[in-house]
């Protein structure tokens, strides 16, 4: 009883991961999940640790409850699925169907009362599931980052490289006009142009 009260609490932690990797999409849809898995989670167990009503009358409705959670995020998954949106996080998404698929699988063994398998070894396989993928996931997205970092450093060094060629091209021929202006400071006699010369020898020093 008490293990199947705790596997009450597994829905929320999935749902919350299942909300961030979406990014705010379905945030209605998601908070309502939540707020089902949470209700879920605390009302079945209150209601039978303070004797009112014994959990075996409401076994079902807890189940029913999960496999309604359990629909809904198959349906979530398949629906961004179908707009183009999870290129991002595609291993997560077969690793959470995977799991849902065999939570589903758990939850019809239960309430179909066949006993097909040992209970909870399709939760537990599915959940194996999940976490390979995720670990998938995760390397799938480190190795993007590294090569997106490695591209960034990239394009930095080419940045650099372009304004260093570039300040050599553009000190060439500054350098050359001060020479003139130095030629023309010498052999000038004019007084305005004079003042030219020199307020272009006080731009060049500052620019070089």
């Amino acid at each position: 009883l008490l293990s199947f009260l705790l596997c009450l609490m597994i829905p929320l932690g999935l749902i919350i991961y299942l909300s961030s990797i979406l990014r705010g999409r379905y945030r209605r849809c998601m908070a309502a999940a939540i707020v089902i898995a949470i209700l879920n989670a605390v009302v079945w167990p209150f209601l039978h640790f303070s004797g009112i009503l014994d959990f075996y009358y409401m076994v079902d409705i807890a189940n029913a409850v999960l496999v309604i959670l359990v629909v809904a995020g198959i349906a979530i998954l398949t629906i961004d699925a179908l707009k183009g949106n999870i290129d991002d996080y595609r291993y997560t998404v077969i690793g959470f169907l995977g799991f849902l698929a065999a939570c589903l699988f758990e939850l019809m063994n239960i309430l179909l009362a066949g006993s097909i398998i040992k209970d909870a070894v399709p939760m537990v396989m599915g959940l194996g599931f999940l976490l390979t993928f995720i670990v998938i996931q995760q390397v799938n997205d480190l190795r993007k980052m590294n090569e997106e970092k490695q591209h960034a450093i990239d394009i930095s060094e080419a940045k650099t490289r372009f304004l260093a060629s570039m300040s050599h091209e553009i000190r060439t021929p500054i350098n050359a006009i001060l020479g003139m202006n130095e030629m023309i400071l010498r052999e000038n006699n004019d007084k305005t142009i004079e003042e030219y010369s020199k307020n272009i020898k006080t731009s060049g020093k500052m620019i070089s």
